[in-house]
């Protein structure tokens, strides 16, 4: 995979503070105090920079390097296997478990879209525009759109053994540091009703180290779009966590980010198979459409 420390350097969208593969230029800490004594030849022969210079010129840089393209985004080739809509079909009579939304009881659940994640991964990047759509739809219906992080982590022994020391600190911080929407891919249209979670595990339902589902709880959620990336990491979990506490789960495959359509392919089969349905977007939205024509 990609190195760690070439990912790290996309921890965070704004101050290099948060980009450890990248060093500062000296006293260069923050955006907005900055002791001007410091100074540094500009190269032409002409004035100088000053160190807010060098600093706001520092965070224009991180900020472009975590959004830059390192292939052209595209999108996951998915598909169910025929045999598994067949079994469920047999089973209870219908493709899909859930026909309806009720859009003020569903929560679109964005799992991990931070540039940690997505600057490297074109898969990741592809979904953007349909995770944007679905948000949009389901708060314009009257449901909730929940943003998930990575918190940073305390050092761990055994993920250090794990991984090993470099790769570990690395997923640390993943999700960068400071507000959360200022952690999430710069791409993506956030609402002030919008919900802002950070989490300490893959899954945004495990007990303890997330608090969506309480705060999905106290606004009478019932049903849970998965969307984000890693599909096959912390999108499975939490789709799988999720429907072990009674939600139900929607995984929706063109909003979903894995390192290979193989990769997410598994992951559809398996959550189509025992955790809840898989639908693409296009689908979803349909259905909210509709549950706004059967409100009218």
């Amino acid at each position: 995979g990609p190195d760690p420390h070439l990912r790290t350097a996309g921890a965070c969208p704004i101050l290099s503070a948060q980009y450890p593969a990248l060093p500062l230029p000296p006293t260069a800490g923050s955006v907005t105090v900055l002791p001007e004594r410091d100074r540094w030849p500009r190269g032409d022969g002409g004035d100088v920079w000053s160190s807010s210079d060098m600093a706001i010129g520092w965070a224009v840089f991180t900020r472009f390097l975590a959004m830059a393209p390192v292939h052209p985004a595209q999108l996951h080739t998915w598909a169910i296997e025929a045999h598994e809509y067949e079994r469920h079909e047999k089973r209870r009579g219908r493709r899909h478990a859930f026909e309806r939304l009720d859009p003020a009881r569903t929560a679109l659940t964005v799992i991990d879209m931070v540039p940690f994640f997505v600057a490297e991964n074109s898969y990741a990047r592809g979904i953007v525009p349909h995770i944007n759509s679905l948000a949009h739809s389901l708060r314009a219906a009257g449901g909730i759109v929940a943003w998930v992080v990575p918190d940073p982590e305390e050092p761990s022994e055994v993920k250090e053994q794990f991984y090993g020391p470099e790769v570990a600190s690395a997923y640390r911080t993943a999700g960068g540091n400071g507000p959360i929407r200022d952690r999430l891919w710069l791409e993506f249209d956030v609402a002030t009703t919008d919900l802002l979670v950070g989490k300490t595990a893959p899954s945004a339902f495990f007990p303890g180290r997330c608090e969506l589902h309480a705060l999905l709880q106290n606004r009478e959620i019932d049903t849970v779009l998965v969307a984000g990336t890693v599909a096959n990491v912390c999108c499975e979990s939490t789709a799988r966590d999720a429907n072990t506490l009674g939600y139900q789960v929607i995984m929706i495959a063109d909003a979903n980010a894995a390192p290979t359509d193989e990769t997410l392919n598994a992951t559809l089969r398996t959550i189509y198979r025992s955790f809840g349905d898989v639908r693409p977007s296009s689908e979803v939205l349909q259905l909210i459409a509709d549950s706004t024509v059967t409100c009218a």
